[in-house]
């Protein structure tokens, strides 16, 4: 939906700090647990001028750097790569190159085989756009997990909404 925003992957929290402002809290997250399956969404830069399909509208941006070091190299080489999981929208995501050119092939102009995805759940997201970091949605890294490295950093995290 053209509400929901899009992802960026990076290279290095560096190159995250470029796009967004590293709260306490995302600079927290980021040094524990990236690289790895965590995406963290903080306010855009207004320097740095990114597309509404990008964002959703809103004055974020979610953020991860990936485990894997083919997307890393590539964002470091290029900048930060907007993605999506590589299925179509119902269907079970693709697992290796083959299967996302069964999927997706006509609407393609490259793929780039980095060998079969290791799978397992997506990333866990949480908002550090605010004064507390609250869990939009988990995954791959645990609550549990999210509130201990926040609080050793003298932190907490805010209960989610609904």
């Amino acid at each position: 939906p053209p509400e929901r925003g899009v992802a960026l992957l990076v290279g290095s929290a560096e190159q995250a700090a470029e796009v967004g402002r590293m709260t306490p809290s995302a600079k927290a997250l980021a040094e524990a647990l990236w690289p790895g399956g965590l995406t963290i969404v903080i306010p855009q830069r207004s320097t740095v001028p990114l597309p509404t399909v990008l964002t959703g509208g809103a004055p974020t941006i979610g953020l991860r750097l990936p485990d894997h070091p083919t997307p890393r190299a590539l964002a470091a080489a290029v900048g930060p790569l907007p993605v999506t999981s590589a299925n179509v929208s119902g269907r079970p995501e693709a697992a290796d190159a083959k299967e996302i050119v069964a999927q997706l092939g006509a609407d393609l102009d490259l793929v780039l085989d980095g060998g079969r995805a290791r799978g397992g759940p997506p990333s866990t997201v949480v908002d550090c756009s605010r004064e507390q970091a609250v869990v939009l949605r988990v995954g791959a890294i645990g609550v549990e997990r999210i509130a201990a490295v926040l609080s050793t950093a003298g932190l907490e995290l805010r209960a989610a909404p609904g």
